[in-house]
């Protein structure tokens, strides 16, 4: 348990719903966990709505007599959303937390929330890492990633616990959503995010998620609400001005009927040159796809004369976006195009998205690169590309990345230009993913990595990026660099997670 000051206090409303099932035990468990707090929350709400047990009413008739809690009654049960909705506005603290009825919270969950509102009062909304609990022991710690804007809108990765701004929440009509009854918290950020409210993340275990004989979340299946919810936040996402071009599909990798996502449509593209780099003046054969503007190549040898050569070429496109590719790299699939298309689009911070490289062999060769243990590393290199890679789930979503891939990247014109200028003199065209992503991270951009945006090698001996521990050494080299110390991205921390959360 982290030590925080606890001089500062920020209104906190804890709010809970409680019913006919509720389980009692679990209950005075919860309601322990909010007894013990270092620094109490200005108050706990409780709704029981519809009927419940004459030994739960005693229960919450006690800890109301005790002052622990305020108690809401309804005779009618109003489910998850319409529940929380109810005790959002009879809420009187500046910030609410929702809590479930058989779940902990940490002894210092509101002392460190309460000064992390305080000591940033210019957001709205933050969320913590947590872990599950299992007969009363906890595992599994899930340590979350920075946000990120291109998984959050891939993938449901932030759920417990949320403190957000109750007057801004009001606002946003937050638990209003039937369509998102079971994936509430996504729902919930997808409203602040899209109405420019970042959430900041607390990097410590503040809650204790039960997983006990009778919860949704230890049946191991989805069921036909958790499904729709799924749905109806990926909807959320695409209202607004790519609503026509973006569908609500089954994600193709991963176990069947398992997990959806938005798939970019192929109309409306926007203006995007295909750049292919070869060591060689011959012009090797192109791939023709229609969504590209045009093709054109440039001979880029591996050293300084290639990164001159590379930002000639890009000089001369006048095109939006550029897509470079190593002659080498083939059969890239037009879906992998377009999706990286719309990472550009839905995400304004993003200048470049990677692709992967594989083998013909269906192993891969370059993924999403990360800073992990203080080096860079990718944490797909070696395993199938392919097929139901479960302990890979996570992986194999968008998101953001500390480093591009030279040899399969869709980037915009202008950020490739700026870094180019402004790249040292003698620097190597190898090394050019390295300068890309201290770029994007000096300027508070982002690079983001794209599952199916996906080319396969013919021959490995012609990439002319660098390996993610030759990069190390260029970083050395060309250091100090800004991606030390820099927040974990992407999946990093996260691999092996389980798919959305829902209950």
């Amino acid at each position: 348990m982290a030590k925080a000051p606890t001089d500062r206090k920020m209104p906190i409303s804890v709010i809970t719903t409680v019913y006919i099932k509720t389980n009692v035990a679990l209950f005075l468990e919860t309601a322990k966990s909010i007894k013990a707090q270092t620094v109490a929350p200005h108050e706990w709400l409780v709704l029981s709505h519809g009927p419940i047990s004459d030994e739960l009413s005693i229960v919450l008739e006690r800890l109301r007599d005790e002052d622990v809690l305020r108690w809401l009654t309804l005779d009618e049960n109003l489910g998850i959303q319409g529940g929380l909705r109810y005790c959002l506005e009879r809420a009187t603290g500046e910030f609410v937390l929702s809590l479930d009825a058989d779940d902990l919270l940490t002894p210092d969950a509101i002392a460190l929330l309460s000064d992390a509102a305080a000591e940033s009062p210019e957001t709205l909304a933050f969320y913590s890492d947590e872990d599950i609990l299992v007969d009363d022991v906890p595992v599994h710690p899930f340590y979350r990633p920075a946000f990120d804007p291109v998984h959050f809108f891939s993938h449901s990765y932030i759920w417990h616990c949320i403190l957000f701004h109750r007057a801004t929440a009001l606002e946003l009509d937050v638990y209003t959503n039937a369509q998102t009854e079971y994936a509430q918290d996504w729902d919930l950020l997808i409203r602040f995010v899209r109405a420019g409210h970042e959430p900041g993340h607390v990097p410590e275990v503040l809650y204790h998620w039960r997983h006990h004989q009778s919860s949704l979340s230890n049946s191991g299946s989805l069921f036909d609400g958790s499904v729709r919810s799924v749905k109806g936040c990926l909807d959320a996402i695409r209202l607004g001005d790519y609503a026509d071009l973006l569908s609500i599909e089954e994600y193709p990798i991963g176990p069947p009927a398992s997990d959806f996502y938005l798939r970019r449509s192929a109309s409306h593209v926007p203006p995007c040159l295909l750049l292919t780099m070869s060591d060689s003046d011959d012009v090797p054969g192109g791939i023709e796809k229609d969504v590209f503007s045009r093709s054109a190549h440039v001979r880029a040898d591996r050293g300084t004369n290639g990164l001159h050569a590379l930002k000639e070429a890009i000089q001369d496109s006048g095109e939006a976006l550029v897509c470079l590719r190593n002659d080498t790299v083939a059969d890239f699939e037009q879906l992998g195009i377009l999706q990286a298309f719309k990472h550009l689009e839905l995400v304004p911070s993003v200048q470049a998205v990677s692709g992967m490289l594989s083998t013909k062999l269906g192993m891969v060769l370059s993924g999403p690169v990360v800073r992990f243990d203080g080096k860079f590393s990718d944490l797909s290199a070696g395993r199938p590309a392919t097929g139901n890679n479960a302990h890979m789930f996570n992986i194999w979503k968008p998101h953001c990345v500390d480093l591009p891939c030279l040899d399969l990247m869709i980037a915009r014109r202008e950020f490739l230009l700026d870094a180019l200028a402004a790249a040292p003199a003698n620097f190597a065209l190898r090394s050019l993913a390295w300068w890309l992503g201290r770029t994007a991270h000096r300027t508070r951009q982002r690079v983001a990595f794209e599952p199916l945006f996906m080319g396969f090698v013919t021959d490995e001996t012609k990439l002319i990026g660098d390996p993610p521990a030759s990069l190390s050494r260029a970083e050395a080299a060309f250091g100090p660099s800004d991606l030390h110390g820099s927040p974990p991205r992407g999946l990093s921390r996260i691999a092996g997670m389980s798919s959305h959360h829902t209950r």
